[in-house]
């Protein structure tokens, strides 16, 4: 509305200020999204866990040809996509050169451009190749492979989302109605047959649970018909057909019976991307067996599946539900979207719409208008990258004009924040160095399925040592408390909540005027229109049962809570009294029952997730990458006691860490030391994940293990109060874990503790451990 010419006209002779809220906005001036004060885009939306993590599968056919992307008949070069065991390659091709031997494309060897158009290029076989189109139209065998490995993913995550009372759901996108309802309706045809095929293969498993082989026992009804698949396409609304019309309205408008176990759908098909704003959290593999008319179309079609999943209760998998561990949420929150190889440059340009349209930092790439928007001077925004690129930390990508992050940006900003004061204000710094603070959230948006992930190898000599540190403290724990003084703790919660100020819940109607001379608001008006009071106890004690639940209170204590309260509060706002319950909470059990808290143990079995160890509890070849960080450096060699072949880190200090702690320090030798993948501590402030492990050998061969954090802080005083109080639960579940060692095991082992604060140096950090059995 806001692009139309004539709205335009009338619209500025207002002279007046106005908001616009939205999901797309146009790019072209002077229309475009200026002034932003909110932003909850497709990065800031993953990085905050609100969305599944993509994974892309594109299925590769050995007669795929290059695709041309784009032409350049004047500068006398072509770009091209292609093929490459299974993972899609860019690459520009000069008109002479062999265009056979740069694309690998065996058909073409010896072949040249000879000439070019907009839209096209002549070999010098005569043959005449067109520019990638987004419209193609699938082989029969190109369909069936595109569902029989649909089929594959889909019962690969079906029965661990069943055990976790899941239901997965898988959606098709195909080119025509007749290919599902039609007279021949050979996708449908298709897909029953290999659905049965690869049904009849699971069944067969001699490990499969009796629960699993229920489930799949309803997907055939009274009459033997599969009943696992429907389809929704234009016009079924009105549709006689009895069968017909309760899929449709099972897909369309029973979202949460289609959730349901007891419902045997769970296949879907359609034409396009269902209704306008259809979508369903509990979709996990989306096939593409159509063409898409336009790139927004494409993601479109993925946004139907984005959201987090829901379980049987109807709860949402969020990454609070699966407490705060990473690996857990997005074991669960993944979409597998599976294309064909005629989709071309798919992923890449899937990234760049994300990218496009973002105005949040990725961590690998900068996007200079996003940049501009925060500096609001494009000059200085271009020092700002000579200056990244003076210092190592930028390059630019050719094939997308990207400006493509070599290290970490903010460390760099922390330790030359005066170099970028001699280009911008305090004020401008500040918002860059909160722009491109990195995200806790360490996993990708999307991946390259087809591509193989990064590894680093495991030194197997030094990984036998590392075992028995890392049997340690790799142990299952659960935080208990003992001799809680709760009455005091009661005392001091009610205490503190009911001298609050509590303001009552209103409804205010708030007038300003914009002058446009001044650029300046101003209030005129202020008028509190109503207010309002809850008075249904019953509600309130039931929202005191669910704040137990969610906040994994006991109900017990939290009832003596409850009877301590001045309950006036909550009628008056319900809302602002749970938060500033919550936040009383959390900061009185801290600081009174710290020192009863403890861990109870269980020692954890070697299982395949284990990410160094196989099941016999042997070293591991090598481990993933991912695992351990999200940059990879290839300019240094890490130490020979350093357990991984490869520098894999997430922020300056840790790379410090890797590859410039000494060896030896006074009367300790460090034998093994190695970034922790997937270790986590339980503490009611979410987990806790410490970074470092050393396995240290004193003079008379006593072996002392050390757990390091590592910090990008000057001083421990600059540590978040939050981040403090995890540090603290920390240290006390090492305590309990050295008891629970000594009662159980090698008396001798001595597990250490320590924070590491920016630069500090691990000789400085070391001083004050002994072999009295005592933690730091």
């Amino acid at each position: 509305m806001l692009k139309g010419e004539e709205f335009d006209k009338v619209f500025q002779s207002f002279q007046t200020l106005y908001f616009r809220f939205g999901a797309t906005f146009p790019t072209e001036e002077p229309h475009n999204l200026s002034n932003l004060i909110y932003c909850l885009d497709s990065i800031s939306a993953f990085r905050e866990y609100l969305v599944k993590q993509i994974n892309v599968h594109t299925l590769y056919e050995n007669t795929l040809t290059p695709k041309l992307i784009s032409s350049h008949p004047k500068e006398k070069y072509a770009t091209f996509s292609y093929m490459l065991e299974n993972i899609t390659h860019k690459a520009s091709v000069s008109f002479g050169d062999d265009i056979g031997e740069k694309l690998r494309y065996p058909q073409w060897k010896g072949k040249e451009i000879l000439r070019g158009k907009a839209n096209s290029i002549i070999l010098s076989n005569s043959e005449e190749v067109h520019k990638l189109s987004t419209s193609y139209e699938l082989d029969d065998s190109q369909i069936s492979n595109l569902i029989a490995k649909a089929i594959d993913l889909h019962f690969e995550k079906e029965e661990k989302l069943f055990k976790k009372g899941i239901k997965a759901l898988c959606l098709f996108f195909i080119p025509h109605i007749d290919d599902f309802r039609g007279e021949n309706p050979k996708i449908k045809t298709t897909f029953e047959k290999l659905y049965i095929q690869k049904r009849n293969q699971i069944l067969a498993k001699s490990n499969l649970s009796e629960e699993y082989k229920s489930y799949l026992a309803k997907d055939f009804n009274d009459k033997n018909e599969l009943c696992v698949a429907e389809g929704y396409f234009s016009g079924d609304k009105g549709t006689k057909d009895d069968k017909e019309a309760e899929g449709v309205k099972l897909i369309l408008e029973e979202k949460e019976k289609l959730l349901s176990i007891k419902i045997p759908l769970k296949f879907i098909f359609s034409v396009w991307a269902l209704q306008e704003g259809w979508d369903n959290p509990n979709i996990f593999t989306l096939v593409k067996l159509a063409s898409s008319t336009t790139s927004t179309s494409r993601h479109q079609q993925i946004g139907r599946g984005l959201r987090l999943a829901v379980n049987q209760e109807g709860k949402r998998i969020t990454h609070h539900y699966c407490n705060e561990n990473d690996n857990l949420f997005y074991d669960i929150n993944a979409l597998d979207v599976l294309i064909s190889g005629e989709e071309g440059l798919f992923i890449e340009e899937l990234q760049k719409e994300i990218e496009d349209t973002s105005f949040t930092f990725n961590g690998q790439t900068i996007q200079l208008e996003a940049l501009e928007k925060i500096i609001k001077n494009k000059f200085k925004a271009m020092q700002f990258i000579i200056k990244l690129k003076e210092m190592g930390a930028v390059d630019s990508d050719e094939c997308s004009d990207k400006i493509a992050c070599t290290k970490p940006i903010f460390p760099i900003l922390q330790e030359n924040e005066n170099v970028f004061l001699q280009i911008f204000d305090k004020e401008t710094f500040d918002a860059i160095f909160n722009f491109f603070k990195p995200s806790s959230n360490k996993h990708k948006q999307t991946n390259d399925a087809n591509r193989k992930k990064l590894t680093a190898g495991i030194r197997k000599e030094l990984a036998k040592e590392f075992s028995t540190l890392w049997k340690s403290i790799n142990q299952k724990a659960q935080i208990i408390y003992k001799d809680i003084q709760t009455k005091e703790l009661v005392d001091n919660i009610s205490k503190t909540f009911n001298s609050l100020s509590i303001l009552e819940e209103t409804t205010t109607l708030i007038s300003k005027t914009y002058n446009s001379q001044t650029s300046k608001i101003k209030n005129t008006k202020e008028e509190v229109l109503s207010t309002k009071l809850y008075t249904d106890k019953s509600l309130l004690m039931n929202n005191f049962i669910e704040f137990a639940k969610s906040e994994k209170l006991p109900l017990n204590f939290l009832l003596q809570v409850y009877q301590a309260l001045d309950k006036n509060k909550f009628f008056t706002n319900p809302k602002q009294s749970f938060q500033e319950l919550k936040t009383i909470i959390k900061d009185e059990i801290h600081s009174s029952i710290i020192q009863s808290i403890s861990y109870d143990f269980i020692q954890t079995q070697v299982s395949s997730e284990d990410l160094l160890y196989d099941l016999q509890g042997n070293p591991k070849g090598n481990i993933l990458c991912e695992k351990l960080g999200r940059y990879i450096n290839k300019e240094h060699k890490p130490p020979e006691n350093y357990l991984y072949e490869n520098v894999v880190y997430d922020s300056q200090i840790e790379l410090t860490a890797i590859t410039q702690d000494p060896k030896q320090i006074n009367n300790l030798t460090i034998q093994v030391y190695a970034k922790l993948p997937k270790f986590s501590i339980p503490t009611p402030y979410k987990n806790y994940e410490p970074d470092f492990a050393y396995l240290i050998n004193t003079q008379d061969n006593q072996k002392i293990f050390l757990v390091c954090e590592t910090k990008g802080y000057e001083s421990e005083r600059d540590i978040p109060p939050t981040e403090q109080k995890k540090i603290d639960y920390a240290k006390k579940f090492f305590e309990k874990l050295q008891e629970y060692l000594n009662k159980k095991e090698n008396k001798n082992v001595k597990i250490y503790f320590k924070t590491r604060i920016n630069k500090q140096n691990l000789t400085n950090l070391l001083q004050n451990i002994t072999t009295q059995g005592e933690n730091k």
